[in-house]
This record gives C-alpha cells, structure tokens and sequence, in this order.
C-alpha cells in the first residue's frame, strides 16, 4: 500500500476549528492507517481549485471532502471519491446570483456525480435529496456512510437524571437559521415553565438572555477540552435543526451528537434532515416530533424513566458504531480490494 497515494481536497482543515476539519483530519488518519501516501489540498475559495486544475497533479485516488473539490478541477472521474454532508448538494441559495449559477450547473453536477468511481453519503436523508434533484442512484457507487469520529475513552460512570435539581442543557454548533437556536433557547424556557425546576443552558451564542427558571451561560472561544468538560457536565446535548432545505439548509447528520454520547451525554434532536438516522429514538436520546408542550412533556417523563439507560447507549452507540474503525472498512472495500 506504500505505493498509492491519494490527494485530498478540502475546505476546512487543522488548525482551523469546525466538524468539516475534524472529517477531514480523521479521514486522512484513517487513509494512512491503511498505508496510503496522502497529500492535502486546503482550498479557500473556487478560485483556488482553479488554479490547481492547470497542475498535473498525479495520484491514485482523488479524495474532495466538499465535491467542489473535483467538480471544478479535472482530475480523472474513475479515480474520484466525493464526501456529501448535506446541504452543498442542494441547488438553490439565499443569494440570488449563488442560486441561478447552481441552477445552471445543475445537468453537469449531477454528471460529475454519475460519473465518479464513489460518492459517500453522510445520511441517507442527503442521499435521497440528490436523488429528488435528479440523480440516478447507483447502489455500488453511490454509498451512505454516517459520520465517524475519533472514540474518547470514558470510564466515568454515566450521569444521573431525577426530578429535582437543575436541568443542564448544551447546544455547540454554529449560530446559523437552521440550526435553530431560537428554537433551542424556547425550548429551554418550556421545559423550565412546564417542570418548575431551573434549567441551565450553555450555548455558543450569546444573543439569548437568562430568565427566571433559565440561566444562559455563553460559550464564546472556547477550546475543545473546555467544550469537552460541557458535554460532560450536561444532561442533555441540543440539536433542534429545522429543514431549511428551500432556502439552501438541512442537517444532514448532526456531529455534536457523537461528541456528546463519548461523555454519556444523550441528545435531544428534532425529527428534520438525518438527525433521527444518528439519535435513535428513546434509545441513546430523543427525537422531538415536534415543540409543543405535549411533547416536551411526553419527553421530560421519559427521561425521569430512562435516563441512565440513553446515557449508557449514548456511549456506546458512539463508540461502537461510529468510530474510525467503521472508515477504515469502507475504504478497504472500496479502494484497497479493489485495487
């Protein structure tokens, strides 16, 4: 394997902070684990992957961690994997001049996908999207693969949930529409009106104010140990995104729910986009079906029941079914044996 080399593209990489940058570290770990030679590209805008069109860049496989990464170079499509997260497959945008240019290259998009040796999913719920927009499915190339992370050993035993105390609650993700903040910050206060009890939530906003039965605590620039420690004081992780899918935005899988589960932190999710694919429901977390008070009481009484046992399987879950392991097959299968 000491003779293949793979040239990997990407947006966002180290020490840059964010999910993208983490993916692409792990997936250039997991390559070289398997021996490959792999040289990163880290481009900041399409200009960037223009320029390197007019190289001669020689590998053996053609990693782009965003499809842009091949889409606009033209590196051979028999030796190109794409990764799909969500919503950059989607061909429509809030800016005018962005949507009419993706509607445009749709017919050409969809043939770059067709024509690649592998595009990887990271949810169903994505993959069915570029199928809605016209792309041919093809089972033996066309691949969901759920995100992976690196697993956190975490012998800590797993956290306590009853009827009194307060209820300490995260949300660490980008203050974007479809994330859902406002969302996040009324569910908070409900859970706190409809229970009697104080709730804290630590949020990385700071646009959202304590009330009454709810203290917000701000995480603003943060590193990844203090953000590590949240996770573990929290009883809940948040993750209430909305399916902007018109406008441009879905979730298309959800990472803070894996980085919460390896501190036996189960999630709370909205049912929209991949969220229900990684929190399944009332087993390592809680899928919302909706915010009215009815179901955030239907939640609250379920969770006073089986807390520890979405604690345990949060771990788990995240451990046992999404590590780098799980990567490492695919990869095998895909370019390895088939080599």
């Amino acid at each position: 394997m000491q003779n293949y080399k793979v040239y990997l593209t990407t947006p966002d990489y180290p020490p840059k902070l964010g999910g993208l940058s983490t993916f692409s570290k792990n997936v250039v770990k997991v390559l070289e684990e398997l021996g490959f030679l792999v040289e990163v590209f880290n481009w900041k805008s399409p200009k960037d992957l223009l320029n390197l069109s007019k190289e001669n860049i020689q590998a053996d496989f053609f990693f782009h961690i965003h499809y842009m990464g091949g889409f606009l170079t033209n590196f051979p499509l028999d030796k190109t994997i794409n990764f799909c997260h969500g919503s950059e497959i989607l061909f429509t945008s809030p800016n005018p001049i962005k949507k009419l240019i993706k509607k445009l290259g749709k017919a050409k998009t969809l043939s770059y996908f067709s024509n690649s040796r592998a595009n990887f999913f990271v949810s169903d719920f994505t993959r069915e999207k570029l199928k809605e927009k016209g792309l041919q499915l093809n089972y033996g190339r066309d691949f969901v693969y759920n995100c992976s992370i690196e697993g956190i050993e975490n012998s800590a035993l797993a956290s306590t949930f009853d009827s009194e105390g307060v209820i300490k609650l995260c949300s660490v993700a980008r203050d974007v529409p479809h994330k859902n903040f406002d969302g996040i910050y009324n569910f908070s206060k409900s859970l706190g009106r409809l229970t009697n009890r104080k709730v804290q939530l630590s949020i990385t906003s700071s646009r959202f104010k304590s009330t009454e039965k709810l203290e917000v605590i701000p995480l603003l620039n943060k590193s990844d140990s203090e953000l590590q420690q949240v996770y573990q004081d929290s009883h809940f992780n948040l993750l209430l995104s909305l399916d902007h899918s018109e406008k441009g935005f879905f979730e298309g899988f959800g990472l803070t729910t894996l980085e919460a589960g390896h501190f036996k932190t189960p999630s709370i999710v909205s049912c929209y986009g991949g969220l229900p694919e990684n929190i399944h429901h009332r087993f390592n977390g809680f899928v919302l079906e909706n915010f009215l008070d009815s179901s955030i009481l239907k939640f609250y009484d379920h969770a006073l029941n089986e807390y520890s046992e979405w604690s345990k399987n949060a771990y788990s879950h995240s451990i046992n079914s999404h590590g780098l392991n799980l990567y490492k097959k695919l990869f095998k299968a895909i370019l390895v044996e088939g080599i």
